[in-house]
């Protein structure tokens, strides 16, 4: 049966990219997360929960938003700085930062300066966070159909043909014991039944 996908309009998707390089985005990644923690999350928060990208352009705008403001500042404040910080990052090998601790630290005192902005400690930004937010959970994002209810018990055991199994599984160094009603053959001499198995680690 087809059925009919709703595609969001040019204007929704049209929004002022961020031509930058790597190398920009690296060093300004630290503050840069500081700054626009909230937004980055609670569009992650909603692309995990709703998991349909269309129903969270508006938090994708704001998080774009936040990252051209976020250069703005730094363009219009330590953009001497940062500029000598960014082309020793883009000079040294593989972008790595104990190349260029010097111009790091220019940078850091001239935001914290200027802007008040306090460098995060290390791991700061990789901490598991609670988004608060006021946006609904939404319900079965996964178009899920309804779990189906259980069949009914039926006891199709004659008593003299009905034998409780004790199984002893060892799996990963655990013991399970599970016990099960099976139905035997009445000619079967078993009064108990002990099965041993050792799962493979």
């Amino acid at each position: 049966m087809p059925t009919t996908l709703d595609v969001p309009t040019l204007q929704e998707l049209n929004v002022d990219e961020i031509n930058v390089s790597s190398a920009v985005l690296k060093a300004a990644a630290h503050h840069y997360g500081s700054q626009c923690d909230k937004p980055n999350k609670e569009f992650m928060l909603c692309r995990w929960d709703e998991k349909d990208p269309r129903k969270c352009l508006e938090e994708g705008r704001k998080v774009n938003e936040c990252a051209l403001n976020f250069f703005r500042q730094i363009k219009g404040n330590c953009a001497e700085s940062f500029t000598e910080y960014w082309t020793c990052l883009d000079y040294s090998n593989l972008l790595e930062l104990r190349h260029c601790r010097k111009q790091q630290q220019a940078f850091d005192s001239c935001v914290l300066d200027k802007l008040g902005w306090e460098r995060p400690d290390l791991g700061d930004l990789s901490k598991v966070t609670k988004v608060s937010t006021s946006r609904p959970l939404p319900e079965n994002p996964y178009h899920s159909r309804p779990r189906p209810e259980p069949n009914p018990t039926i006891e199709v055991c004659a008593l003299s043909h009905c034998w409780r199994v004790r199984l002893e599984v060892k799996a990963q160094g655990h013991y399970l014991q599970l016990e099960r009603l099976l139905l035997l053959p009445p000619f079967l001499p078993v009064h108990f039944l002990s099965l041993t198995w050792t799962g493979r680690r």
